[in-house]
């Protein structure tokens, strides 16, 4: 699976902060490793954030089942403020918390068409959404979470999926420690 370096990340980020929308699903899709279908499905009564800690609640489908999923303060900052402007009088009313200008939820084909227009914009080549949660899966792993409780938060079905990241978090370690930075 590609993962999403540093540069990569931050440069996505860069190409859709001025479309709120668009960076607030990317910050989701970063923080909390929630596949698009997930996203797109999202309504405004599943995030839930006067509770503590705050998260969204991601609702079973097909073979997923239900989870909640914590958000960090890079998500609740980019959905505060989504919020604010999703909600201002002028807007369309709807229960999604993505929707399109007559109420419907954004469609999943549109998600990744507006993120893949970010990836080229940024100047990313060769990565897809998914390597959005491929950054988040290994970055969890990476900082010392562990499989069971990222397979938790992500919704993988069995550990051994998650588990396939170890060899990327390991060749990471390996060559982190084999390079010499000047000091």
């Amino acid at each position: 699976p590609r993962v999403l370096g540093q540069m990569e990340y931050k440069a996505l980020r860069d190409s859709s902060r001025k479309n709120i929308r668009l960076y607030t699903m990317i910050e989701l899709l970063l923080q909390t490793g929630i596949r698009i279908g997930e996203l797109s499905r999202l309504k405004l009564e599943d995030t839930l954030l006067s509770s503590n800690p705050k998260y969204i609640s991601i609702g079973e489908y097909a073979s997923n089942s239900s989870r909640k999923v914590e958000l960090n303060s890079t998500a609740l900052q980019a959905l505060g403020n989504y919020l604010i402007i999703r909600n201002s009088p002028k807007k369309t009313e709807s229960k999604h918390l993505f929707h399109t200008k007559s109420g419907k939820p954004v469609l999943v084909r549109n998600i990744r068409s507006s993120i893949n227009k970010a990836f080229r914009k940024a100047g990313i080549e060769k990565a897809t959404v998914n390597d959005i949660r491929n950054t988040f899966i290994v970055f969890q792993l990476t900082q010392g979470m562990r499989s069971d409780r990222v397979a938790d938060v992500v919704g993988h079905q069995r550990v051994s999926s998650t588990e396939k990241y170890l060899e990327i978090v390991k060749n990471r370690k390996k060559r982190a420690i084999t390079k010499i930075e000047p000091l």
